[in-house]
């Protein structure tokens, strides 16, 4: 949850942030199906959101921590973030859809962002891929910062 965690955190304080990156994010615009007693273990993310937002999830605590609700209600603020995320096209958790979504949220409300999808799957091997393309786009960031002198 830590590509979600950096946009929910980021998106609701951007006043602290001046930008954030995400790789596969559990990005979802709306709440999981509540999960069934009984239900097969291996649903992660299912297991994972029910285990933070409840199961069946608290809409109300959902909707709250969005990472689409708070560029909502940020908007004018985060259009000087530099926001960056990414997602396979073969995330076997299907997140890419989110993903794609978020950027199309991202999009109509004019907030500027890097949004790529690469081939490749919810994995380690994934991350390993792409997180350079991160790094560098922090990187630009910190180095495009005002510089300033120690104790001021």
């Amino acid at each position: 949850m830590g590509g979600y965690g950096a946009l929910r955190t980021a998106f609701a304080h951007p006043d602290m942030f001046g930008s954030v990156s995400s790789h596969s994010g559990a990005i979802l615009r709306d709440p999981p199906m509540p999960l069934a007693a009984g239900q097969v273990p291996g649903d992660m993310v299912g297991e994972l959101l029910a285990r933070i937002f409840g199961n069946p999830v608290d809409r109300q605590f959902w909707f709250l921590n969005s990472p689409y609700e708070l560029a909502r209600k940020n908007a004018a603020a985060l259009t000087s973030m530099k926001i960056y995320f990414d997602c396979g096209t073969e995330d076997s958790f299907g997140l890419y859809r989110g993903a794609g979504e978020l950027h199309e949220t991202l999009d109509s409300l004019k907030i500027p962002h890097e949004f790529h999808l690469y081939p490749g799957g919810h994995s380690n091997s994934y991350l390993v891929a792409h997180r350079q393309a991160s790094f560098e786009f922090h990187w630009h960031v910190f180095s495009a910062a005002p510089a300033h002198a120690p104790g001021k």
